[in-house]
């Protein structure tokens, strides 16, 4: 099955979908199978590097909302997918999960370090972090900038390539 059709399946669709019922929506357990993640996980990342090569190739000026708001927005149907693939895979814990484990986990940590060493990404996000003192944003939009920053710090952001 092509990446196009699976991609359009009724158990991938039902990852990807918005959810209906309380709390936020409830995944619709009874629709998803195992063969439904690789596909499921392929459009959310592809959907999540868009959304972040946007940012890091914005042309204005790097802000809280055009920077920090943005990157907390990207990559929700990659969350919504993982959450979902990690209820399964603890909880069903079937060969078929175990085997997607072992093949998505390090696909999903190598996209994570991508978006660490995004081209620029960095750059944005310093940048709010560095005049947030002095800009008039509220105590929780500085505690989140100075927590965006840190991560990219512990993940590597500041190396330089030596």
């Amino acid at each position: 099955m092509s990446q196009q059709s699976s991609a359009s399946s009724p158990a991938v669709r039902a990852l990807l979908e918005s959810w209906s019922g309380p709390f936020g929506g409830v995944p619709p357990f009874d629709r998803i199978t195992p063969d439904a993640f690789g596909a499921a996980f392929e459009v959310a990342l592809a959907d999540e590097r868009a959304d972040v090569a946007r940012i890091a190739e914005s042309a204005e000026p790097p802000t809280f909302a055009n920077t920090l708001e943005a990157l907390q927005r990207a990559g929700r149907a990659k969350d919504r997918v993982l959450r979902v693939f990690n209820v399964m895979r603890l909880n069903m814990s079937t060969s078929e999960y175990q085997a997607l484990d072992r093949e998505w986990q390090p696909r999903l940590a190598e996209a994570e370090d991508a978006l660490t060493f995004w081209p620029g990404l960095f750059e944005r996000v310093d940048a709010v972090y560095r005049a947030r003192e002095a800009s008039d944003l509220r105590d929780d939009q500085k505690r989140l900038t100075t927590l965006v920053w840190e991560s990219f710090v512990r993940a590597g952001a500041r190396l330089d390539s030596a």
